[in-house]
């Protein structure tokens, strides 16, 4: 997560222009987009402009409520809505949809944060993409469902055993062939199932 701390008395002739020239800033992998009081976009990272598909041009001086289109971005509507509560003195995470330019469904985590910037309130929002985690998780819940299936199938006792001695799974035939009890086996390693 970026964090920013500027003096607001600095007196740098850049000082305004911090965070539009931040390297650090602009090679994130996290989209950032700040927001002033009047809860306009006033600057975007380099990744918000990839992720979402807009130019600084098309996001500069514009509520995020213009980027909200039939509950396509799920997650500009969960920001829009925090901002307008007005409840992001304390931090808050949320996550949410946005269907980009190619149509295609990204999941959000997003941080929404108020500060000041040069004496000025700013709403900070980050937002990391985490869609490939998600596609992950989907992929080894399914993986895990087919091999619960195979090993249900199979006529044989099967018990599987993680490294830590902890049992990972088992089917009915290895209950059965052993006269174990399911409530015995639940929460088990596999030393305690030995002196059954």
């Amino acid at each position: 997560m970026l964090r920013i701390n500027i003096s607001p008395n600095s007196k740098s002739k850049n000082s305004n222009s911090f965070i539009k020239k931040n390297d650090l800033y602009n090679s994130l992998n996290e989209s950032i987009l700040i927001f002033n009081e009047k809860e306009k976009i006033i600057d975007a990272n380099s990744m918000s402009l990839k992720k979402f598909g807009f130019t600084k041009k098309q996001l500069i001086g514009k509520s995020i409520d213009n980027f909200i289109t039939n509950q396509n971005n799920d997650v500009f509507y969960k920001i829009s809505c925090i901002i307008k509560e007005q409840t992001y003195d304390r931090r808050k995470r949320i996550s949410g949809w946005f269907k980009n330019q190619d149509g295609e469904y990204l999941l959000f985590k997003a941080v929404i944060k108020s500060g000041l910037y040069i004496r000025k309130k700013i709403i900070f929002v980050s937002l990391l993409d985490i869609t490939e985690s998600y596609k992950n998780k989907l992929k080894q819940k399914e993986s895990l469902s087919i091999l619960k299936s195979l090993i249900e199938a199979t006529n044989n006792g099967i018990l599987v055993v993680g490294f830590d001695g902890n049992i990972v799974m088992y089917n009915k035939m290895f209950l059965k062939m052993w006269r174990i009890p399911k409530s015995y086996i639940e929460n088990k390693n596999v030393n305690q199932l030995v002196d059954y």
